[in-house]
């Protein structure tokens, strides 16, 4: 049976300070020439910056897969944009990098098959207990202070919160709530989180079901994570609040569901970890790596 080499990179937000080491990185790649290159999101808000870093590749002749991250389709939300569009708009500018964008479709190589998707999150990771004592919230969804622990998803909907603790006041937010606009500029609708959530997640459940049949083993890649490992609580109430914008649960049961899946490459979290995830449905476990470029500056490397 024969291994194939993988390499993967995840959260370059690249930018002029760190240009420089992604276009390295992409050299060190091409040079010890793996089977297969994975880009798991996170690359520029801006396509041109976009285009530029696909570029640092051409010398790369492997199979070449990716998924965006959440930061690659924010857009101008003011002036009407929609990072639906966005998506489509990444869609033809990996496929003229060579790419294969996994959100479409699985892909097979040498017998190891390829699924992936962005993901997005329904709050599931949300922190239930409050980081400290004394600590209430005040969101636009709510006149009054809450106690952390009776935070909705509401709430977390509106991705910005004042939050007070016995010592100071905090702004929180995650950007995704003025950069991200999941509206079908087609039909005029906008979806939820929650809606954007399961769509991605059955759409990865039929592509599993459509490559399982011809392949030895599968690898998922995804952005946003699925398992509350990858999920770093730090103690600090700003930080943890948007623990809730990481990823889902509903992906992780998709992937422990199919036995074939034993290996995961995700990013999002800039929390790198790697461990085996168990369920009482596996006989084997999903080989779990979650990477940051921007944080370590440095690609994973898998045989499979």
């Amino acid at each position: 049976m024969k291994q194939i080499t993988i390499e993967a990179l995840s959260d370059i937000h690249i930018h002029r300070y760190n240009e420089n080491a992604a276009r390295e990185a992409a050299w060190g790649i091409i040079q010890r020439r793996p089977d297969v290159l994975a880009l798991a999101g996170d690359v520029s808000p801006n396509i041109d910056i976009y285009k530029r870093f696909l570029s640092f590749f051409d010398g790369y002749k492997g199979k070449r897969i990716a998924v965006p991250g959440n930061h690659c389709i924010w857009v101008d939300t003011d002036s009407g944009e929609s990072s639906l569009d966005k998506i489509a708009t990444l869609q033809q500018l990996y496929q003229d990098y060579g790419f294969t964008m996994l959100d479409n479709g699985p892909v097979e190589h040498e017998g190891v098959g390829f699924v992936g998707t962005m993901g997005w999150y329904d709050y599931s990771f949300k922190r239930k207990d409050a980081p400290g004592e004394g600590i209430t919230v005040v969101t636009e969804a709510s006149e009054n202070e809450k106690r952390w622990e009776e935070l909705t998803d509401a709430d977390y909907s509106l991705k910005k919160a004042t939050i007070f603790t016995p010592y100071q006041i905090m702004q929180t937010g995650w950007m995704d709530g003025e950069r991200v606009a999941l509206k079908d500029t087609e039909n005029g609708v906008v979806y939820t989180d929650k809606e954007f959530t399961a769509d991605l997640t059955e759409i990865l459940r039929y592509h599993i079901r459509q490559i399982e049949p011809s392949v030895r083993t599968i690898v998922a890649v995804t952005h946003h994570v699925p398992f509350e490992r990858m999920v770093r609580r730090s103690g600090e109430p700003d930080y943890d609040y948007c623990n809730a914008y990481t990823g889902s649960t509903q992906l992780g049961k998709v992937l422990l569901d199919e036995a074939k899946i034993r290996y995961l490459i995700s990013g999002h979290t800039h929390a790198p970890c790697r461990f085996e995830q168990w369920s009482n449905r596996r006989e084997t476990p999903i080989l779990c790596h979650n990477i940051c470029f921007e944080k370590d500056n440095t690609s994973l490397k898998l045989k499979v």
